[in-house]
């Protein structure tokens, strides 16, 4: 597995922590790899 390093602004990094509080994705990284995963689908659905 690869480590990207993504600076994200403050309002953004609460958005994510926020779902992950609600319990919605285990961590910030898989909030991440999920957004990555869907957008990989939606451009191989083209």
């Amino acid at each position: 597995m690869t480590a990207i390093t993504v600076e994200l602004p403050d309002d953004l990094r609460e958005f994510i922590e926020t779902k992950v509080q609600r319990g919605e994705f285990a961590s910030v990284n898989q909030y991440i790899a999920a957004l990555v995963q869907s957008a990989r689908d939606t451009e191989s659905s083209y």
